[in-house]
């Protein structure tokens, strides 16, 4: 099991780039990340490209949202992952770079409420969120994301760090409604990579691509519950 503080940056791309552009941006990223002096972790698997299912719950008033915390299963290349994330970010500070506590472990079973999911969950509550006013029992099926992600992982003498150029399509299990966008993502892979690295490093990139990428300060669960109006906090 992992556990871990997460620390990314997230980026919507510009919905008037055709494919053409996209690419040209993609080259962009790459070629910037070299002028800085990284290169590839593992050229077998640099710019792998797989699919994430991502099924996301929470209950009925949408408790899990509003306390800043996310909870999924996701399956990746015949496995399954159950992962707890809350915002370390204070407020709603609109930043395209933020820290979440994460906790992840394998899971051979998709149920939210089966015995080893259950107890996997009530521990993430009890330790970052005890004061939540439900239960287990209460979260249902909210949201499923479905996305294309092309990796690249990149380091040098004094950082590491994952750029992913994601195809999101989020899909709200009750009506049945989706909406789709490409997001840019750069996340600090080792806790030697120094934050204030990152924030330089990230100041330049937004430089470079201009308005190519707006910087995005909602999670994935909280991207799918705005683009689908799925909260009155959204309407």
């Amino acid at each position: 099991m992992s556990n871990d503080i997460e620390i990314e940056a997230k980026y919507l791309v510009n919905s008037d780039l055709v494919n053409s552009n996209l690419n040209e941006l993609k080259e962009q990223v790459l070629r910037f990340f070299h002028e800085n002096a990284f290169t590839a972790e593992n050229d077998t698997t640099h710019g792998i490209s797989y699919f994430l299912t991502d099924t996301y719950y929470d209950t009925a008033d949408q408790q899990v949202l509003k306390s800043g915390m996310s909870l999924r299963i996701r399956q990746k290349g015949g496995k399954q992952y159950i992962t707890f994330k809350k915002s370390l970010t204070p407020g709603a500070a609109q930043s395209s770079q933020w820290e979440r506590f994460e906790r992840e472990r394998e899971t051979a079973e998709f149920e939210i409420d089966s015995e080893g999911n259950k107890d996997f969950i009530e521990q993430c509550f009890f330790d970052v969120a005890e004061d939540r006013r439900f239960s287990v029992a209460d979260l249902k099926k909210t949201v499923t994301i479905r996305n294309k992600r092309q990796q690249y992982i990149f380091i040098n003498a004094t950082a590491a760090y994952e750029v992913a150029f994601d195809d999101v399509t989020y899909f709200d299990e009750e009506t049945q409604k989706e909406f789709s966008e490409r997001q840019l993502e750069i996340e600090k892979c080792t806790d030697e990579t120094p934050v204030e690295h990152m924030r330089v490093l990230i100041n330049k990139l937004e430089a470079r691509l201009g308005d190519s990428i707006e910087p995005c300060w909602e999670s994935k669960f909280e991207r799918a519950c705005h683009s689908l109006n799925l909260h009155t906090l959204y309407k």
